[in-house]
Parts: structure tokens; C-alpha cells; sequence
């Protein structure tokens, strides 16, 4: 993950948590898989960070 830019992978999970499922089909299989592991990315740190909140 730290071979990608942060504006990219900024970019790539922002696609994949808005993007409807028939867009997301038209890509290639490695552009779906970057947008998975960007967004689960994401949606990891944003959940530990609300979790740290709360504490």
C-alpha cells in the first residue's frame, strides 16, 4: 500500500464506497480489486477511528 499515492488510493476507495455495483462491473478484475483493498482501506482506519472516539 505505500507503493500507491495517497491521492489514488484517496480516489480509488471514494469509487468504490460510492459506486453503484453495475458500475463497478464494467472494470477489469485488477481495477476492482484495487478499488476493494482501497476501500476496505478506508472504511479499517475510519472504524478505528470512530472506535477511538468512543473510548
Amino acid at each position: 500500500m505505500s507503493a500507491i499515492p495517497p491521492r489514488r488510493l484517496a480516489e480509488l476507495s471514494r469509487y468504490g464506497v460510492d459506486g453503484k455495483a453495475s458500475l463497478l462491473r464494467r472494470h477489469g478484475d485488477s481495477r476492482r480489486l484495487a478499488m476493494l483493498l482501497a476501500t476496505t482501506v478506508y472504511l479499517t482506519t475510519r472504524a478505528v477511528d470512530d472506535a477511538l472516539d468512543l473510548s
